[in-house]
């Protein structure tokens, strides 16, 4: 959404942040180019960068993208070894706890590239955490301010903090999770020692998932067999409500619409092909 109101709302955004002195990081217009925070911290020297899975609003402006090729570029460029690298990253699936596999393999790449500290945000869930190669990544921080009327008491109000200790000497680190609970008026607030409980045993088992290839594949096989028939009818129709599912469930129909959809899959999943569709959308849609 940073590009919701243009240019000149992004640029108001960015410079009223820095009229009261906070920093930005992961963002880029005519004026600024974002994308990596330095500074240093009682002697640490921390870097960190910001990227955005590509949605709407991120193509020359707004969001610095999630692009392994260019991070990989600004990153290697960016840091000599003295750092501690912390990367913030805008992805996932909207109410899942668990990171997509693209979005896993993409945090482990961060990591293998010289990446300390991961933490991601998007699916309006509080997610999980996994440990690879001695780095912990943070996936999904939930909610912190987005009061829905909606959905009290349930997942959406619920989020947490990653407080992390850094050795100003090695670089090791410990993290602590810190829940809380959205309380309006008041704000996020801490949680009783019961919501405490209950969040940790469901962090835990998510966190016990995504750290096991087995139990990774079954969970996300499950996720998929949910989701498809929602996401190939908002795919394939020019418009979308909840029951057009049903007919993508009717064989007859999926058997008329095998070859089209057979089609779509081949375009999207080629890259050559998803290059020409994504430029010849944007241009149909200026």
């Amino acid at each position: 959404h940073i590009f919701d109101y243009g240019l000149t709302g992004l640029n108001d955004t960015i410079e009223a942040a820095k009229n009261i002195g906070l920093d930005v990081v992961g963002c880029r217009s005519d004026k600024y180019e974002q994308s990596v925070y330095s500074t240093s911290i009682k002697g640490l020297n921390l870097k960190v960068f910001n990227f955005c899975e590509e949605e709407f609003n991120t193509d020359i402006f707004g969001a610095s993208i999630i692009d392994p090729v260019s991070n990989y570029d600004l990153i290697s460029k960016s840091i000599n070894g003295d750092e501690f690298v912390v990367a913030i990253l805008h992805c996932g699936n909207e109410y899942s706890k668990v990171p997509a596999p693209p979005i896993r393999d993409y945090c482990h790449f961060l990591i293998d590239i010289g990446v300390d500290l991961i933490v991601t945000h998007h699916p309006h869930v509080p997610g999980c955490m996994e440990l690879y190669n001695d780095k912990y990544i943070c996936y999904s921080l939930g909610n912190f301010l987005f009061d829905n009327q909606n959905t009290k008491k349930s997942e959406w109000e619920k989020g947490y903090l990653v407080h992390v200790d850094i050795s100003t000497l090695t670089k090791e680190y410990s993290l602590e999770i810190v829940p809380y609970n959205q309380e309006f008026p008041i704000g996020p607030d801490t949680m009783t020692v019961d919501d405490s409980n209950e969040f940790f045993d469901t962090f835990t088992h998510f966190s016990e998932i995504v750290s096991d290839d087995k139990k990774y594949s079954d969970y996300f096989d499950n996720y998929i067999n949910q989701k498809k028939f929602d996401y190939v009818a908002y795919a394939s129709l020019p418009f979308f409500f909840p029951k057009m599912r049903l007919l993508f469930k009717s064989k007859f129909i999926r058997g008329i619409l095998k070859p089209f959809m057979a089609k779509k899959l081949n375009l999207i999943r080629n890259y050559s092909h998803r290059f020409v569709l994504i430029e010849s959308l944007k241009k149909i849609l200026k």
